[in-house]
């Protein structure tokens, strides 16, 4: 607890602070350890509550506010889990005669793939009015990957398109610089011929990326329609982790955003 202790002694006497615990679960999307928040770094264990609220109380804070995330893109077959970890945090909040606020921190997901069951907003919902809405404290989320990711697309232009050891490669002029779900987190995101976006598939291909990086492959063994050079290809859904984390890598960081009203 030595942040808090810390905490304590730069701020004066009576500041509020917010304690986030570890959920004690791992759920993400397609279970990536990469987007998996419980059973790591994060947060106290919910086992230590008593004495992390002891150790601020020590350092003249107020712990006003709980807080738990328990992973990136939670599924539908998740929703056990989530339901324990809500629970957890119930007990959590009701060790706190001075909690305003409960955070349940993010991980509603969306479809990166047409077969993809995200956690149902409904059945969010019902477990949080179950746990949390009797304890009568103000209720935040942090939905934001929910809201921008499908708001978005990422359009690139096909350079290249050649067959290498029996794999059909196509390759654009946008590197995972520009988006770095795929490369970085394993996430995939669907492939849309904007020339034929309804169209049969004709191949089975690699998307790779103009970035001399091994990892700059967008999607791979996806069947496309028949694909030229010049052809334009979007990635969807794009609007989250494409220009907040956007680099100029290798120099290949130049894009432009175009908002559509």
């Amino acid at each position: 607890f030595s942040a808090l202790r810390r905490y304590g002694n730069l701020v004066p006497a009576g500041t509020p602070v917010g304690l986030r615990f570890d959920p004690g679960v791992a759920a993400s999307y397609g279970q990536q350890p990469k987007m998996v928040y419980g059973k790591s770094k994060f947060g106290f264990d919910v086992e230590e509550c008593a004495a992390a609220l002891d150790a601020a109380h020590r350092a003249g804070l107020v712990v006003d506010s709980v807080a738990m995330h328990i992973g990136w893109g939670l599924p539908q077959s998740s929703a056990d889990l989530v339901d324990w970890a809500f629970g957890r945090l119930s007990g959590v909040a009701c060790q706190c005669p001075t909690l305003e606020t409960i955070n349940v921190g993010g991980g509603l997901g969306g479809r990166y793939l047409a077969s993809d069951q995200p956690l149902a907003l409904e059945t969010w919902r019902d477990l949080i009015a179950r746990h949390l809405a009797p304890l009568g404290a103000t209720i935040v989320c942090e939905p934001g990957t929910w809201v921008v990711a499908p708001a978005g697309l990422l359009i690139a232009e096909v350079n290249t398109v050649e067959a290498r050891r029996h794999i059909t490669w196509v390759g654009i002029n946008a590197g995972y610089a520009l988006n770095p779900l795929p490369a970085m987190y394993d996430i995939p995101l669907e492939v849309i011929p904007l020339c034929n976006p309804l169209g049969a598939p004709a191949m089975i291909a690699h998307v790779a990326g103009h970035i001399n990086e091994g990892v700059d492959v967008w999607a791979q063994a996806r069947p496309l329609p028949r694909l030229e050079e010049g052809d334009l290809i979007a990635f969807f859904p794009a609007g989250a982790y494409g220009s907040s984390m956007a680099s100029n890598h290798c120099m290949r960081g130049e894009f432009a955003e175009v908002t559509v009203g």
